[in-house]
């Protein structure tokens, strides 16, 4: 038996073998094929704020977040380095993420722009401040408070894992889809 199972394991070994070798190499791929293929994967938008150490709000539109964990709860975010907002976040330890309804572009548009002084142009009672960060209560379906426990340097972003104490739902509304480089509607099927 050990005879006839010899010969067929010899093929097998050297294409496990082969393909190791070719999985270590990483081959580039071009950026704009990439960023090409990553826009065919859609994704929730949320605005993601903090509190600074001078008590200042900050905020800025992320749609890459997911979660990590249901026991205990974790989700991730992700900030690139550039970001003005990242620095109060690596230091606050902590954030809000508001996740935004359909009819919510224009303000994840707004926490997508550079601007310094985010909140000050929102209307009275969009938000309600949170020792986590600001909450878009008037703009989300929901919120979740975190606590940072766990930052990842990767390449030219930063990947901030939060451990979630405290989620509120606030309606039923259809999310905000960003998808193929624009904002869009969940259609359901």
């Amino acid at each position: 038996m050990a005879l006839l199972g010899a010969p067929c394991m010899q093929p097998l070994r050297s294409i496990l073998v082969q393909h190791t070798v070719m999985t270590e190499v990483p081959m580039p791929i071009d950026e704009k094929i990439y960023k090409d293929i990553m826009s065919r994967h859609p994704g929730g938008v949320t605005v993601v704020t903090t509190i600074g150490t001078s008590g200042k709000a900050f905020g800025l539109t992320v749609s890459a977040f997911c979660t990590v964990s249901l026991h205990p709860p974790r989700i991730l975010i992700v900030i690139d380095k550039a970001s003005h907002t990242l620095s109060t976040l690596l230091a606050s330890k902590a954030f809000t993420v508001s996740f935004l309804e359909e009819e919510s572009a224009d303000l994840a548009m707004h926490f997508a722009s550079a601007d310094e002084d985010k909140f000050g142009s929102l209307p009275h009672g969009s938000f309600i401040e949170l020792d986590t960060g600001p909450a878009l209560v008037g703009d989300a379906t929901a919120y979740m408070q975190c606590r940072t426990a766990q930052e990842i340097d990767s390449g030219d972003h930063w990947i901030l894992v939060g451990a979630v104490e405290r989620g509120v739902i606030l309606n039923d509304a259809e999310p905000l889809i960003y998808s193929h480089r624009q904002f869009r509607k969940m259609m359901p099927l």
